[in-house]
């Protein structure tokens, strides 16, 4: 929990001088996301 709050505050101060970044990562963070829900489902789990 401590490691996400600090990865929030750390993308929050990237994002005043790197916006362009910041985009990609959250981006990216997403479609793995979706990458893994996709894969637990075809294993017959589900998330929601």
């Amino acid at each position: 929990m401590c490691t996400a709050l600090r990865l929030h505050a750390n993308l929050k101060l990237l994002e005043k001088d790197h916006p362009v970044v910041v985009e990609l990562v959250v981006q990216y963070s997403q479609l793995a996301h979706i990458r893994e829900v996709e894969a637990a489902q075809q294993m017959g789990l589900s998330f929601y």
